[in-house]
């Protein structure tokens, strides 16, 4: 039965994180909240595992990322099982269960202790800050990401035990993945040598030369991931401006925030939008302060209980690319940035119990008994939790009634109403995102558009250079720009405004057809015919593009091949008359 043990444990792991996510399965795509840009409306992913779609995984960025074994995974999702949101949100159901066995297998083998290192997985596995890594589907870099950095650290304790180069091999392939996945394991080097300090015993002053020569292949490899993730967000236009000071500070909020969500899992939001200035002087001066405090008790009783200098050490390491203080994306937090680095605190939170029950026996079981409620308590909020995530209004919603006057919550608002119809309503969330941030290009494009359809080219056109003006690489900006100005008659104006956003975003299949269709218009035939040809091969599937191209060749004289294609743009599209 003892032999037993860890197996039965590792399937109550998997037993209670159907208990918590299983019920999400109900829950819809969000298509205005990535669940669009990664998979319902991303060509690459859209036409399945295909032999096209794995080269442009790996060859093109998508917006800001290059994530290739994520857009892989979605891909093999579409084949077998098309675009059905269950299933999909299934697959992370699964890989986040086999994160939970893996995370107490991990600690099992590093400390031996069997019941700390499954508590440290149970609350890793049921606490709600997992929902959004989880339920979100568009978030399967986050669970495929820690899936293979955990099977890193596995192997990594082979190579430590056995010493065997096959095991470091397979240290370096599996990070190489979990990279390829999402880019967040790019301080792995460095957790390593947490690792060596505790539990495995093997850094002190006389091996620490040692213990950092030996993890440099690691840090070269991370390193060349990071540089290039660096380049393609800031091509992709994903870099928010920030001084230095509101970085610094925003982190310190953020490290000090996390850790109060871990402890008192209330207010979470699925937006904590950033804060033009940084945070307020009072909230860094807690956040600050309660940092400094942590520091100090870490070190004046991390020689007695190293696995606080473990954990500190951890959460510090491997939040520190997404802190802030490389300013990414609209929002200085979120949930699923706490996927993997809450592990360190909550491990060393687990194992001073350990200690405290070890050293005062009669306690044992008490401190069973509020282990238990306590994930039973963390299972509970995790069910509430997913109920936020049921649909793209109840998200937002739920954002704006829960976060401070933000400009991203209206901006999605506003794009599920224009989405559904309601343009009134779409403009008036699109102006009050522009009033809370001046510079929020995306908010100002889609009002553009929507004046635009109005036959308000003027105010479209302004709306248009606004948004260039404050996000110069923004693609589907100069593209609109174009739009407008090809229907005044600036044709010049037009196509050079096509060619800036086709040179921005090489795959933006509507930018090659808008660049095509004018250059027809003004007799460059050829030229317009490649336009045509890059669309049809960047999105297989869409019909427009399959047409365009068509009625390019069929122009050319290509007629065999022009009927090969208008052939396919019927079959795609039957209602199409034309």
């Amino acid at each position: 039965m003892r032999t037993a043990l860890p197996a039965l444990l590792a399937a109550a792991l998997v037993a209670l994180v159907a208990a918590c996510f299983l019920p999400s399965l109900g829950n819809e795509f969000l298509p205005d909240w990535d669940d669009g840009y990664y998979l319902i409306d991303n060509p690459i992913v859209r036409g399945g595992l295909t032999p096209q779609g794995v080269w442009r995984a790996f060859t093109e960025r998508h917006g800001a990322n290059w994530i290739p074994l994520t857009w892989l995974s979605h891909m093999a999702d579409v084949s077998a099982f098309g675009l059905v949101a269950w299933k999909h949100r299934l697959v992370n159901v699964a890989l986040h269960a086999a994160n939970a066995v893996l995370v107490f297998a991990l600690l099992r083998r590093a400390t031996g202790a069997l019941w700390a290192s499954a508590l440290t997985a149970a609350i890793f596995a049921a606490h709600p800050l997992r929902v959004e890594s989880v339920v979100w589907v568009a978030e399967r870099k986050d669970v495929l990401s820690a899936f293979f950095g955990l099977l890193s650290l596995l192997a990594y304790l082979r190579w430590v035990r056995g010493r065997r180069p096959a095991a470091l091999a397979a240290c370096a392939g599996l990070l190489a993945l979990s990279l390829l996945a999402k880019p967040m394991l790019v301080t792995l080097p460095v957790l390593l040598l947490a690792l060596d300090l505790w539990p495995l015993g093997r850094l002190d002053a006389r091996t620490w030369r040692r213990r950092v020569i030996e993890k440099l292949p690691l840090a070269a490899l991370a390193a060349a991931v990071a540089v290039v993730t660096l380049v393609t967000q800031q091509r992709g236009g994903a870099m928010r401006a920030a001084t230095l000071a509101e970085r610094v500070l925003n982190a310190v909020v953020s490290y000090a925030r996390y850790l109060e969500l871990t402890l008192v899992p209330a207010g979470l939001s699925p937006m904590y939008a950033a804060v033009r200035g940084g945070p307020g002087l009072a909230a860094s001066a807690v956040s600050l302060a309660t940092l400094a405090l942590v520091t100090v008790l870490v070190v004046r009783f991390g020689g007695r209980f190293p696995w606080l200098v473990f954990g500190w050490a951890w959460y510090a390491v491997a939040l520190a690319p997404v802190a802030g203080f490389v300013p990414v994306g609209a929002a200085t937090m979120a949930d699923r940035y706490t996927y993997l680095p809450l592990l360190g605190p909550v491990a060393a939170l687990v194992w001073s119990c350990r200690a405290g029950v070890a050293a005062r026996p009669r306690l044992a079981r008490g401190a069973l008994a509020a282990s238990c409620l306590a994930i039973l308590a963390l299972g509970g909020l995790t069910v509430r939790q997913e109920r936020i995530w049921h649909d793209e209004l109840t998200l937002f919603l739920y954002a704006k009634d829960h976060m401070p006057p933000s400009a991203e919550v209206e901006y999605d608002l506003a794009v599920f109403r224009q989405k559904n119809g309601d343009l009134t309503a779409a403009e008036e969330h699109y102006r009050r995102a522009i009033a809370l941030d001046p510079g929020k290009a995306e908010a100002m494009v889609n009002l553009g558009e929507i004046l635009f359809a109005r036959g308000d080219g003027d105010g479209a056109v302004a709306l248009y250079r606004g948004a260039i003006a404050a996000k110069p690489r923004l693609a589907t900006a100069w593209n609109n720009l174009g739009a407008a100005l090809e229907a005044a008659g600036r044709d010049g104006e037009s196509i050079a405004a096509f060619r800036r956003a086709v040179a921005l975003d090489p795959g933006y299949v509507a930018a090659h057809l808008n660049l095509g269709g004018a250059l027809a218009a003004r007799g460059g035939e050829e030229e317009a015919r490649r336009q045509f040809a890059t669309a049809a091969r960047l999105d297989p599937a869409s019909a427009l593009a399959r047409y365009q191209f068509g009625v390019a060749l069929a122009r050319a004289g290509r007629l065999a091949e022009a009927v090969a294609e208008l052939s396919e743009a019927a079959a795609l599209d039957p209602q199409d008359v034309q």
